[in-house]
């Protein structure tokens, strides 16, 4: 480590430092990819990703009845089963 002006050596990394920075760039990486996917997104892939995060957001209905609110889903919220992708099966244990 160092600092000051002009720099000085101050220190050296700990163990814990070194793998902080390393893991620190896999995650930078990671997260670059995943901010190039969700830009390269066209008007149509988001506008089905919001109707379906509407569709499939978790309401808690006992919270919402003590408040007095009735939900329902409108007819052009409510997508076919098909246009999911099939979830894989979870093994028994």
């Amino acid at each position: 480590v160092w600092g000051g002006n002009p720099a000085k050596f101050l220190r050296k990394l700990t163990e814990e430092e070194i793998a902080f920075i390393s893991q620190s760039a896999t995650n930078y990486c990671n997260l670059a990819q995943v901010h190039a996917a969700e830009n390269a997104k066209t008007f149509d892939e988001i506008e089905l990703e919001k109707l379906l995060r509407k569709k499939f957001a978790r309401r808690d209905e006992e919270y919402d009845s003590m408040l007095g609110v009735v939900r329902e889903v409108p007819p052009e919220l409510v997508l076919p089963d098909s246009i999911l992708p099939d979830k894989p099966a979870k093994a028994a244990h």
